[in-house]
């Protein structure tokens, strides 16, 4: 076989497989399809307006949505308040309810935030202890009380407003923690 023969159908084969690869080469190969990773576009909290008692606990929620409002698993969220002592949050979310007030929580994702409002009211009175719990008076003497407010665990309570009445304010008269003899009774 001449050297001629050989290297044309040496080249005759390389033309041929040119134009196929540059077919190839022009081509988007699809063969390992990557999804395109969807960005945080809104943060919300769930539930976004909560009351919550003092010692109580809740698991807030945060969930994360793209641009079209499609939920978004998996990502990193970073819990805050802004008032650590009416509430603290663990990071998993776990909200602890500390002392009587308002508070802002916010659930942060890849830069973005959405924010829930938290009300911890103050505990109620379960008790009113009165002092002196007895008290004789002539008339026009005057005797001052004292009040204690208790919640259900037994802590003092402070900041509420208390009112004095009599049950016949033609014998006693009340004002603000004194007490005032009008008559004697016995007549």
């Amino acid at each position: 076989m001449p050297f001629t023969y050989k290297l044309s159908r040496r080249l005759a084969l390389i033309y041929a497989a040119v134009p196929l690869g540059a077919a190839v080469s022009g081509c988007q190969i699809d063969h390992f399809p990557i999804a395109p990773t969807s960005l945080v576009a809104s943060v919300e909290i769930s539930p976004s307006n909560l009351t919550l008692p003092v010692g109580e606990s809740e698991r807030l929620t945060a969930i994360m949505r793209d641009a079209k409002g499609g939920v978004l698993t998996d990502r990193a969220v970073t819990w805050a308040s802004n008032d650590t002592l009416v509430v603290r949050l663990d990071p998993t979310g776990v909200l602890s309810a500390r002392a009587a007030g308002g508070a802002a929580v916010t659930a942060t994702s890849e830069g973005i935030s959405g924010t829930a409002s938290v009300n911890v009211p103050p505990p109620p009175v379960a008790s009113v202890e009165v002092s002196p719990v007895a008290a004789t008076l002539l008339v026009g003497d005057s005797q001052p009380f004292t009040t204690t407010l208790r919640d259900s665990s037994g802590n003092v309570l402070t900041g509420r407003a208390i009112s004095w009445s009599s049950n016949d304010s033609t014998v006693v008269s009340v004002g603000p923690w004194r007490v005032r003899c009008r008559r004697d009774r016995r007549r």
